[in-house]
């Protein structure tokens, strides 16, 4: 039978290849979940299937993975952007902000936009079966049934968290790999051989090399994941102008960060993740 240690054997294995298969520039990636969105769209109007454990919003994967995506995606991004900058040898702050404050402006977009979602469908609903009830939640602990529009916040994040994750790889891809290309950095001789040190602290090379690897995959994991949800969603959940709304806002959000804002040269605006790989690395 297939374990679960077998399946990260696997997946250690194929690193190399699922990195290759997954990870892709930023407009082929939004062509690949945007196809996935129209395929599934299609097959929810057109052609539905019967009920599924995937149609069932309390299956495992939404309550524990989609609902706390935001979550997920920050806390290993976060993570993973801290050992690169770490392996480039970077010990001036400014520069661990101007990289990880790029998820405090998605966390913003993200917050907001969610938010303007509920206040969207509360604002253009009525209570089915209780129209003295003025709110969705309390509606909803009535028993009875919001009729507002709600723009897919599943949509939203799911592509947004996606295009985010690909760009973050796809930018350090060959710092990740250069490890395995035979290519490595030299060690500092004041400090001693294959020892990094953090807040003083000294850590063996291998341990980041094995960090960082671990990371990658577990994100390279998250973003299949997530875009294999994005097409149940679109499969079996809502109208296609909630789904499209929630979609186009989602990938214009991310545009709008990684295409607009971080490119603004300015000392309080984060860079862009392509930045990381041409660290010199300072000392």
């Amino acid at each position: 039978m297939f374990s679960f240690n077998d399946f990260v054997e696997w997946v250690a294995t194929n690193r190399q290849s699922l990195q290759t298969m997954l990870i892709m520039r930023k407009n082929t990636k939004f062509t690949l979940i945007w196809i996935t969105f129209v395929i599934g769209s299609f097959l929810h109007d057109y052609f539905p299937l019967p009920a599924s454990y995937f149609s069932n919003s309390k299956n495992f994967f939404n309550v524990y993975f989609v609902k706390k995506g935001w979550g997920w995606t920050v806390i290993l991004l976060s993570a993973y952007i801290t050992s690169l900058l770490i392996k480039q040898k970077v010990n001036n702050w400014r520069t661990f902000y101007k990289h990880l404050s790029r998820l405090g402006v998605c966390t913003v977009l993200w917050f907001v936009f969610t938010k303007g979602f509920e206040i969207i469908e509360n604002l253009t609903g009525t209570c089915v079966g209780g129209s003295e009830l003025s709110s969705k939640q309390i509606c909803h602990r009535n028993d009875y049934i919001w009729n507002g529009f709600d723009i897919s916040g599943h949509c939203f994040l799911l592509t947004f968290c996606i295009m985010i994750i690909n760009e973050e790889l796809n930018c350090s891809t060959n710092i990740v790999t250069c490890n395995h290309n035979g290519v490595t950095q030299p060690a500092d001789p004041q400090r001693g051989k294959g020892v990094r040190y953090v807040l003083g602290v000294p850590i063996r090379e291998e341990v980041f090399e094995n960090l960082i690897e671990g990371l990658s995959m577990m994100l390279i994991l998250l973003m299949l994941l997530w875009e294999i949800m994005l097409f149940f969603t679109c499969l079996y959940f809502h109208t296609l102008s909630q789904k499209l709304l929630g979609f186009a806002m989602g990938a214009g959000c991310f545009y709008a960060a990684y295409e607009c804002l971080f490119k603004i040269s300015h000392r309080y605006i984060p860079c862009t993740p392509s930045m990381i790989a041409e660290l010199n690395h300072e000392s």
